[in-house]
C-alpha cells in the first residue's frame, strides 16, 4: 500500500450554501485529483468502537501520496456496524485519527474534522484538518470506494 499520506481536498460552497464536492486534494494550495479510494474495514475494536479506514490516493508533480482517514463511531444499541458522521481529532463518540503521507515523509493530524455520509462502499468526504507543522488541509470527494477486508 502506498506511504499513509493525509491531504487537503479542495472545497468550494455552491450557489444554495451548500459544499461542492471536487474529488480533489490540496497540498500547499496546490491541487491534485484523487485517483482511487479503499475502506478498509476493521471491524469491532475492543473498546466498542467501529473501526474504518478511508484511503484516498493520488500523485503529485513528482510523487504518490496517500491520505489516510481512521475513524472510529461508538457502537450504539449493540448494532456492529460503522455509523457516519462527524469525526474530530481527540474525539469521544466519533474519533477521527490519520495523516498525510509521501514516500519519504509522514505527517499525523494535530487538530481538525472530517463530515463522511453514505453506506457500503458509496461515501462522502468532506473536511479540513491541521498537520503536524501547522499546514491547513481542506478536502473533499463522493463516490465508490474498493472494500478491502481487515
Amino acid at each position: 500500500m502506498l506511504p499513509l499520506l493525509l491531504f487537503v481536498i479542495a472545497c468550494s460552497k455552491d450557489d444554495d450554501g451548500g459544499t461542492t464536492i471536487t474529488d480533489t486534494v490540496s497540498i500547499d494550495e496546490k491541487t491534485y485529483d484523487i485517483t482511487k479510494a479503499v475502506i478498509v474495514d476493521v471491524g469491532v475494536t475492543e473498546n466498542n468502537f467501529y473501526d474504518y479506514e478511508f484511503y484516498l490516493e493520488g500523485k503529485t508533480e513528482t510523487e504518490e501520496f496517500e491520505v489516510y482517514l481512521d475513524v472510529y463511531s461508538k457502537i450504539v444499541d449493540g448494532k456492529e456496524e460503522f455509523t457516519p458522521g462527524t469525526f474530530k481529532v481527540g474525539g469521544s463518540d466519533k474519533l477521527l485519527l490519520g495523516g498525510l503521507e509521501f514516500t519519504e515523509r509522514v505527517n499525523d493530524y494535530t487538530e481538525g474534522t472530517v463530515t463522511i455520509e453514505g453506506k457500503g462502499t458509496n461515501f462522502s468526504i468532506a473536511g479540513t484538518t491541521t498537520l503536524e507543522g501547522g499546514e491547513k488541509l481542506v478536502f473533499s470527494y463522493d463516490g465508490n470506494f474498493i472494500l478491502e477486508e481487515d
